[in-house]
């Protein structure tokens, strides 16, 4: 029996998790208005549940106020959230194959990926194509990535380190 190696196991988990944040994506786009907002409020009910504290004890009404007020602020940082995501996994994926332009790699990815994301979007019942979504897409991916390339540094620190001569 053939043992698979280390480096080929993490290549095919990378590529695993890049193409799920890339499936997400696209069921989350695939979704009509009606669906979208509705996946939105329940985020949005749930995370303003654990932040404020008496916002059980509101009315249905002031509820669902402070629900459209901050609908807008979750649809961002959700796009913002999910391209950071995607940006993580590219920038680890495509260390597998070079060590040079990770960053701009990775984003330029993920900003082409929000591209024909936000093109797929148009084709969805009540749904837009927005060149603004692609910016904050972009934005995310920046962050996504940065922090993988962070990381990335902060393990070859520690690995080049851990042997020392005594």
């Amino acid at each position: 029996m053939k043992v698979i190696s280390r480096r080929f196991a993490a290549t095919v988990f990378l590529w695993i998790m890049a193409v799920s944040a890339m499936c997400l994506i696209f069921s989350f786009s695939a979704q009509d208005a009606a669906s979208s907002t509705k996946t939105s409020g329940a985020f949005a009910r749930a995370v303003l549940s654990l932040i404020i504290p008496k916002y059980k004890e509101m009315t249905p009404a002031q509820q669902n106020a402070l629900i459209r007020n901050v609908m807008h602020p979750v649809r961002k940082l959700a796009h913002f959230s999910i391209y950071a995501w995607l940006g993580f996994w590219l920038t680890f994926l495509w260390g597998r194959y070079r060590k040079t332009f990770l960053l701009p790699l990775s984003v330029a990815a993920s900003a082409a990926y929000a591209v024909t994301d936000e093109l797929h979007q148009r084709l969805v019942s009540g749904r837009a194509c927005r060149p603004t979504d692609v910016l904050i897409d972009a934005a995310g991916a920046l962050v996504g990535a940065a922090f993988a390339l962070l990381l990335r540094f902060i393990w070859q620190k520690l690995r080049n380190n851990s042997v020392k001569p005594l």
